[in-house]
């Protein structure tokens, strides 16, 4: 059976792989106090390591003929080995903040530096180095969003954004190294479906909970000692709860008095089937995100350029059949001119104007719309929505509050549209504006 720590024999040396072996063969032989303690003398202290062959490994590491990425990126899956064993228990999982700690803190002032052995010396060097490396931040992402430090919501303008990543499950995969991560991308996935169903459920019971508090209580209801407890359920985003409600009834709900987003995409499939050529189907594509986009700014500025820059996506094909390849580049496309781009420096000038010009529902209820006829397009609106998030990870979260309502938007969003739980009860809800 293949090692799943096995680094990728492009990039690696023997020394490397044989130090990522032998944790391997340890890590369910040994105690967790034994194995951070092993760690220890083999990364920081440099001595005392009962192992002669793993020594030298390392010493071959510390060498100047090994660059220090690859002594980083042995440190990071050395760790990974450890992580994987550990997060299967909860009684396991309280030592890989221990773990991680080894290599994050910082640290300590050694008066007897002086007189430290060479390995221990460059060991430091290398060390001091790994803590600002690609692989430290993203155990650190890891260990965040494993073991999260929730914060309440009238004490989130205090702290930078990135704090708030833990609440974003969908952004999960693309806080790691995707190359590197390995066995943390897969807990990852884990965490993050129990996460999102978690979020499903919870709105599910606060949707429930609103529409018992807009019917007022009939003498001798029987329900109303089981609707106190229902009462109790908190609004589980940073929204307001007339937010969240308006949030959701633009979603599942009528949006100006039209069709709802469902119908019209629903009807926008049926259409495009009876469609023969790629131009046609662009005219149609313009006119379904259009449809609810009546606001001057939209009229005067948005939407002719949104109509110029489709004009632009395959101008040469308008009399090719249509197929599902053009669809798909066509949607992620307008994705990048309505969100981000994908290339650095990343603009996202008109996703900005679209917040403040429509505000953070509307504004998501567009991008959703694309996502209904288009499943196929959710990754790379998700890797979009990361790309954003990475580029304003230390602003303070009073700087961004526009951007937080579109990722605690597009939680909502998902639920309503592919969650599991029955949010339809929100139209029983008066419509707010």
């Amino acid at each position: 059976m293949k090692n799943p720590f096995d680094l990728n024999p492009a990039k690696t040396t023997p020394e490397q792989q044989r130090l990522c072996n032998h944790l391997t063969t340890i890590v369910y032989q040994e105690s967790p106090e034994q194995l951070i303690a092993l760690m220890r003398a083999l990364w920081i202290d440099g001595t005392n390591y009962p192992n002669e062959q793993v020594e030298s490994d390392r010493e071959t590491l510390l060498s100047y003929k090994v660059d220090r990425e690859a002594f980083n990126l042995c440190l990071y899956k050395c760790c990974q080995v450890l992580i994987e064993a550990w997060e299967k228990t909860p009684e396991t999982q309280e030592f890989i903040p221990k773990l991680v700690g080894l290599f994050t803190s910082p640290p300590n002032s050694d008066a007897n530096a002086y007189w430290r052995s060479r390995t221990a010396l460059r060991l430091n060097e290398r060390i001091q180095a790994f803590r600002k490396s690609e692989q430290c931040h993203s155990l650190q992402h890891f260990l965040g969003l494993l073991q999260p430090q929730e914060i309440p919501a009238n004490q989130i303008d205090t702290h930078q954004l990135q704090s708030l990543l833990y609440r974003y499950p969908y952004l999960y995969p693309y806080s790691l190294l995707t190359e590197d991560s390995g066995e943390l991308s897969e807990i990852l996935r884990r965490i993050k479906s129990k996460k999102i169903k978690f979020f499903d459920t919870n709105l599910s019971q606060y949707v429930i909970a609103q529409v018992r508090r807009s019917r007022p209580n009939q003498p001798g209801d029987r329900s109303t000692k089981n609707s106190r407890i229902t009462h109790s359920q908190n609004n589980p985003t940073l929204l307001t709860d007339k937010e969240l409600n308006r949030a959701l009834q633009e979603y599942l709900g009528k949006i100006d008095g039209n069709p709802s987003n469902r119908d019209l995409a629903q009807a926008f499939l049926n259409y495009r089937s009876n469609l023969n050529f790629y131009g046609d189907f662009k005219k149609v594509f313009y006119q379904y995100l259009t449809k609810n986009l009546t606001s001057s700014y939209c009229i005067r500025q948005f939407n002719p350029l949104l109509e110029k820059y489709l004009e632009t996506i395959f101008s040469d094909k308008l009399d090719d059949p249509i197929t599902d390849f053009l669809i798909l580049r066509t949607c992620l496309g307008t994705l990048q001119f309505l969100v981000v781009d994908m290339k650095p420096p990343h603009k996202h000038v008109i996703f900005m104007n679209l917040i403040s010009n429509l505000g953070a529902i509307r504004t998501m209820s567009l991008v959703m719309k694309i996502l209904l006829i288009c499943p196929k397009s959710r990754s790379q609106l998700e890797k979009q929505l990361w790309i954003l998030f990475k580029h304003y990870a230390e602003s303070p979260c009073s700087t961004v509050k526009g951007l937080i309502k579109i990722w605690e938007n597009y939680n909502v969003a998902l639920a309503a549209y592919f969650g599991k739980g029955d949010l339809s009860w929100c139209l029983q809800i008066p419509r707010t504006k």
